[in-house]
């Protein structure tokens, strides 16, 4: 199960995951230190966020990492992206772990909001 830590503020790179927002589309191609990169174009990289609706309503969800063009990037940038390629990314229905509670992800799609994830009621 994964466990899902909520965002740290603008250059945290470390709390970001992958999404499957939509079917699996693996292309390869050369990453810009020249080194071959396999990538799934279904995956979005997102970090988690709190209060979806209104501030205050504990609501966990997903926000979309915004796509920055840089004239150079650092080996933070790098990091990450290889950590979220690598990693399986959350799937819709899956069960996380966020604050020690258990949560269901349910995508949304390929938006800015991409998933929610909703507190699991044991009984």
């Amino acid at each position: 199960m994964k466990t899902l830590i909520k965002h740290n503020g603008y250059g945290d790179q470390v709390n970001t995951f992958g999404v499957r927002v939509k079917p699996k589309d693996i292309r390869s191609g050369m990453s810009g230190d020249g080194e071959m990169i396999t990538f799934d174009l279904g995956v979005k990289a997102v970090c988690l966020m709190q209060d979806y609706e209104k501030v205050g309503d504990g609501i966990y969800w997903g926000m979309a990492d915004t796509i920055m063009i840089k004239d150079s990037y650092t080996q933070a940038d790098r990091d990450e992206k290889k950590r979220i390629r690598e990693s399986e990314p959350v799937e819709n229905g899956e069960i996380v772990m966020i604050d020690g509670a258990k949560y269901r992800a349910r995508v949304l799609g390929d938006f800015s909001n991409c998933v929610v994830f909703d507190k699991v009621v044991e009984e």
